[in-house]
């Protein structure tokens, strides 16, 4: 079992693809960086872990919007940083922005923490994980039918310089 304490994640998990391995990744406050999937049951998993997972011969063959959680066999993507934020895009090309996941799910309490802090990511590009090509943040949430967060990126300048 790895207890994750000392970062905002505050839980204790057992990595169902290392089953104990204690190995160290270095990316995140008590030496482990976790993801959680997309899939229904958004499974936590080690960065690591996951990302062999999904880089299997099994899971290439398939689109990155069909690669599946090893635990459900769901569509597990884009990955979930937990435990810190991640702004801009992450260097995993699992793992999608804090800032195209808000409008992606339409969690408008994130967007405008993020636009409190800087309005200018309203106006960026960010690689989705799902397509691996860059997307606005606007269209994802129009993509997506959040309404709300549409209205917030248009309010802090998403139509601007496009």
């Amino acid at each position: 079992m790895h207890s994750v304490s000392g970062n905002t994640t505050d839980f204790s998990f057992s990595c169902s693809t290392c089953m104990g391995d204690d190995r160290h990744i270095r990316t995140q406050p008590g030496g482990h960086s976790l993801v959680k999937t997309s899939c229904p049951a958004s499974q936590v998993f080690h960065l690591e872990c996951i990302t062999r997972w999904l880089d299997s011969e099994q899971q290439k063959v398939r689109r990155l919007d069909q690669r599946q959680c090893s635990e459900c066999m769901e569509p597990a993507l884009p990955l979930i940083r937990l435990g810190g934020k991640s702004v801009l895009d992450d260097e995993s090309p699992y793992c999608e922005s804090l800032m195209l996941n808000a409008c992606r799910t339409g969690n408008l309490k994130t967007l405008k923490m993020l636009l409190a802090e800087d309005e200018t990511l309203a106006n960026r590009t960010y690689r989705s994980a799902l397509t691996g090509h860059p997307e606005h943040p606007l269209a994802v949430a129009i993509n997506y039918g959040f309404t709300a967060c549409e209205k917030l990126l248009v309010e802090s300048g998403a139509m601007n310089n496009q």
